[in-house]
């Protein structure tokens, strides 16, 4: 919906509560951003569905005056409510998702828990002590890993979808099926410990299938 994007900073700066980036037009200092411009045609559409997209518990919509080089334009904002309540927030001048702490140094130590936990792989027999230490250790890059799908999921779909509804919207998401795949993942099959004759095939681009029962 958005025809152009530029550049622009706006005075004031930016809190980051609980890894949510909240503007806030009266402290001192400038915060770097973009301006989106939006086809007229759906105005409607793009300020529904920015609306819908962020929480009114967390944001309202102000007027602020942006800087590009020399030339000053009027432009809506959402704004940071309740910026004295909740956790102590950092003090930032930018933000971007792709630069979140759980995007790199988590999905790096997810990595380097599973190369430690299981380098070779995990033979599930015998029960020793040295297999269930692995199997702990990957337990806690797991339940890791999946905090990060669920902040990724709430950022990319929204934060107002339930988190599995969230994460079936991912598997229907072409990018990262694309990047499953170009991440060379094999498929393979899920076994539910609730019924152990129900299986669920999972494929090489990251979708899951409908769980099977053998006939």
């Amino acid at each position: 919906m958005a025809t152009s994007q530029e550049p622009v900073t706006v005075a004031g700066t930016l809190w980051l509560r609980d890894g949510i980036p909240l503007f806030d037009p009266r402290a001192d200092g400038r915060v770097a951003g973009w301006l989106l411009r939006f086809d007229p045609a759906r105005l409607d559409d793009a300020w529904s569905a920015v609306s819908s997209f962020e929480p009114a518990e967390q944001y309202k919509w102000a007027v602020v005056h942006t800087r590009s080089g020399e030339t000053g334009l009027v432009a809506n904002v959402l704004e940071g409510r309740r910026l004295d309540r909740g956790t102590a927030a950092e003090n930032i001048a930018e933000w971007s998702a792709w630069r979140d702490p759980a995007f790199s140094e988590g999905l790096n130590e997810v990595a380097r828990l599973v190369h430690e936990a299981a380098p070779h792989g995990v033979d599930p027999r015998p029960d020793t002590v040295d297999l269930w230490q692995s199997f702990f250790r990957l337990q806690a890059a797991y339940f890791l890993l999946w905090s990060i799908v669920e902040r990724y999921t709430a950022l990319r779909f929204g934060p107002h979808l339930q988190p599995m509804l969230r994460v079936t919207q991912l598997g229907r998401d072409d990018a990262f099926r694309a990047a499953v795949t170009a991440s060379g993942a094999m498929s393979g099959e899920v076994v539910d410990s609730r019924d152990p004759a129900e299986r669920t095939r999972l494929t090489d681009d990251g979708r899951g299938g409908q769980p099977q029962k053998p006939v």
